[in-house]
């Protein structure tokens, strides 16, 4: 392929597009271009091309996402902590601070566009998989351990209220569920006491087991006396 153009971009700084065949090929920091000596009418091999967009700073960055992603599905917060601190742990010397922030922000804008294309970064998708997961665990959590997991994990409040908040009715039902599932996997073999005091004391022990696993008060304490009114 022979490169018929190439020219700055006019979103991102000190970017260029570079096109083959008068066909967009691929973008480029400036400086990836100079340091292989890109120019228009230059013969280029596919193998070659791949070489130079492996060794750029984008290319490294995109493969070094792509392998974070290897391990488990990503939010985007998680995948813009993660780039971040692989710039900022970039051996050599930084040639200008405020030039090298600069382009360090449009690299992850450029490797967070690509993730999306490859349909990596979705917050709606891994909410939605997170909840479902935590939901179906042996000892299973509740909706408010669910939502203050996926805060901390950079998901939006209004992704979450979205997966978590549906019909109240249902949501009650299925917490009540989920709580009994939990409490039972809990005292599966357990002998539960008659006496007062001790009879207290486990609740209360069974009441901070549930709450700790993100049940609320009301849902905790019903299946509680379930559990007990049965004794």
């Amino acid at each position: 392929m022979k490169i018929t153009k190439i020219e700055w971009q006019k979103k991102k700084k000190d970017w260029v597009n570079i096109f083959a065949d008068n066909k967009f090929l691929v973008s480029l920091p400036a400086d990836d271009v100079a340091r292989y000596a890109l120019a228009k009418d230059q013969e280029l091999t596919d193998e070659r091309l791949q070489t130079i967009i492996g060794k750029s700073r984008y290319g490294k960055l995109l493969n070094a996402a792509l392998h974070f992603f290897s391990y488990r599905q990503r939010t985007e917060w998680e995948i813009r902590q993660y780039l971040n601190k692989k710039l900022r742990n970039e051996k050599g010397e930084m040639r200008n601070e405020q030039k090298d922030n600069e382009e360090g922000l449009l690299l992850i804008e450029t490797v967070v566009d690509k993730l999306r294309q490859l349909d990596l970064i979705d917050d709606q998708k891994f909410a939605k998989t997170y909840r479902d997961e935590k939901r179906r665990i042996a000892s299973p959590k509740g909706d408010r351990a669910i939502k203050s997991e996926l805060l901390r994990k950079g998901i939006d409040k209004k992704i979450i209220d979205e997966q978590l908040g549906k019909n109240e009715e249902t949501k009650e039902i299925s917490q009540l569920s989920l709580a009994r599932t939990a409490l039972q996997k809990r005292i599966k073999y357990k002998v539960l006491s008659n006496k007062g005091n001790e009879r207290l004391k486990e609740k209360a022990k069974l009441l901070r087991y549930l709450s700790g696993r993100g049940f609320d008060y009301d849902t905790a304490y019903k299946v509680i006396e379930e559990v007990f009114g049965r004794e």
